[in-house]
């Protein structure tokens, strides 16, 4: 098995080391240069600044180190990535507003 083949295992961070990598910091900056407001805030209406490079299909089950480097990515702020995203990636609803501006009912 080559090393970029190797598999996450459910649950463990077996790729964490790989962000402090110089390689990933030039993926991080590229994105972020690619597309610099949050996705999630200008779905929204807001215009906010982007600073995390996010695995759009998260980190599932027999990821290999390939599909970490290869994406796609997506650019969102802190507050979206630790927030909304996370909660997505462990099957609740995302925040946000109904259409009159009231807050929706956290599942």
């Amino acid at each position: 098995m080559r090393r970029n083949d190797r598999i996450r295992q459910r649950g463990g961070s077996a790729f964490n080391h790989l962000y402090n990598l110089q390689r990933w910091k030039r993926t991080r900056a590229e994105q972020l240069a690619k597309q610099p407001l949050c996705e999630f805030c200008l779905k929204r209406g807001r215009t906010v600044p982007a600073n995390v490079c996010d695995h759009v299909n998260g980190h599932p089950a027999g990821e290999t180190e390939t599909m970490f480097w290869e994406g796609p990515f997506q650019s969102l702020c802190n507050d979206c990535h630790n927030g909304d995203k996370a909660r997505m990636e462990h099957g609740r609803s995302p925040r946000g507003c109904d259409d009159d501006g009231w807050p929706l009912a956290a599942t």
